[in-house]
């Protein structure tokens, strides 16, 4: 009798261990296995989709500058005109989705380095004795260009509104990638500059 017991017993054991084992293929292989045959849920995508766009340029913008300066007593007047644009990378940006709430976090827009040029001089003056004449000389625009750029770059850079705009210009081109990409309906997105 203890031997049938014990025959019982073992019996049990082997289906309790058989049964454990048929529940976790059920549960954990079943679904790998499933998934692995299939795409990237759409959120993967999404975050490769929008980090493969890099540096994105979000505002171009032109600032004009007078530049002075006095040559062999002569004081000479020009107007310059620059063009800058600011970016993000979006390489660098952490994406986290959770449901339909997306948060990224991007870094700083960025007034990129050599993306700021001197495009034109509109205007050149030369004052001598008070009087001003023109003079479209080309070796005025030669002389003061370098020294008109470094100066228009360096207003736009410390100019807070041209940095306020490239940040919504951000906000808003960010937003409309993600909801291109991310296939999910009415996501909620908080974008925040790092």
């Amino acid at each position: 009798m203890r031997k049938a017991v014990a025959s019982i017993s073992r019996m049990v054991v082997l289906a309790a261990v058989l049964i454990a084992i048929a529940i976790g293929v059920v549960f954990v292989a079943v679904p790998l296995l499933r998934r692995a045959g299939q795409p990237a849920p759409k959120e993967v995508i999404a975050v490769d989709a929008i980090k493969k766009i890099g540096r994105l340029e979000v505002f171009r913008f032109s600032n004009s500058s007078l530049y002075s300066y006095e040559k062999n007593g002569t004081e000479r007047v020009a107007e310059y005109i620059g063009m800058g644009v600011y970016s993000v990378d979006l390489e660098r940006a952490e994406i986290k989705v959770i449901d339909n709430y997306i948060r990224i976090e991007v870094p700083d827009v960025e007034m990129t380095q050599g993306a700021f040029e001197l495009v034109d001089v509109i205007d050149v003056h030369i004052f001598e004795q008070g009087k001003r004449s023109k003079d479209f000389g080309i070796d005025l625009f030669f002389e003061s260009k370098k020294d008109a750029s470094i100066k228009l770059e360096n207003e736009a850079r410390s100019n807070g509104s041209l940095r306020l705009k490239a940040e919504n210009n951000a906000r808003m081109i960010i937003e409309d990638l993600v909801r291109k990409f991310s296939g999910i309906a009415n996501p909620e997105i908080d974008i925040v500059f790092i």
